[in-house]
């Protein structure tokens, strides 16, 4: 691929990859028409593969939407839309590891199961 726009409806942070030869140009947005983000990726010569990571916001959702223009001729664009959901940063778990952080709420005071 030669190209790859990205366009983000929510903040997001693309985050670096080391392995990565592409030449990332970033575009300014305006968030009253709903892109918060445009990046476009320039792959080099002979690149066959790229890697992006993203990191989201949690509660914010959306569609990312992703254009790849390939190298052959005649020019054309294939768009890829990627949802992005509000609890992407959940994952779920079969079994409770006491060893991490977890939420507790204590409640005391002089009350009874009826009040």
């Amino acid at each position: 691929a030669v190209g790859i726009n990205a366009e983000y409806g929510v903040p997001i942070d693309l985050v670096d990859v080391e392995r990565n030869s592409a030449v990332v140009s970033h575009s300014s947005c305006n968030p009253e028409d709903k892109n918060f983000i445009l990046a476009t990726y320039r792959c080099q010569a002979n690149t066959t593969r790229l890697d992006v990571k993203i990191r989201s916001i949690e509660g914010q959702y959306g569609t990312l939407q992703v254009y790849i223009t390939p190298r052959i001729q005649p020019k054309t664009a294939q768009l890829r839309q990627y949802q992005i959901k509000p609890l992407s940063l959940h994952r779920r778990t079969h079994i409770l590891d006491d060893s991490r952080p977890f939420n507790v709420l204590k409640l005391t005071g002089k009350f009874s199961l009826g009040k």
